[in-house]
């Protein structure tokens, strides 16, 4: 009796631990392209082609890039009293494109 209760335990136990820190993978489309943001101040703002999509910590991990529409993209990050970012990227199907920047404060 103790060695079909131990394989339950033994199994509940692997099962739980498969299940408890899953891992996403972001994979973009053959027509889309993906950009990680590593930005400072973190909480700068992101634009892509005037589009507010969010701060840049959002992107800022391997796992959550920002997934863009291949072709040309203008590139824009703000924050309040500092200086923006500006840069033109072109992305093709299924490349991570990394921007990293320190946004320098306004004087």
């Amino acid at each position: 009796m103790k060695k079909p209760l131990l394989s339950v335990l033994i199994s509940g136990i692997l099962l739980s631990a498969a299940c408890s820190a899953p891992k996403t993978t972001i994979r973009a489309a053959g027509n889309q392209g993906m950009i990680r943001f590593i930005v400072r101040p973190d909480d700068a703002r992101v634009y892509v082609d005037g589009q507010d999509k969010g701060e840049a910590e959002n992107y800022e991990n391997e796992d959550t890039p920002l997934v863009v529409d291949s072709g040309v993209h203008n590139i824009e990050i703000k924050r309040e009293g500092y200086k923006s970012f500006q840069k033109e990227v072109y992305m093709s199907g299924g490349t991570l494109y990394e921007i990293m920047v320190n946004l320098g404060q306004d004087k």
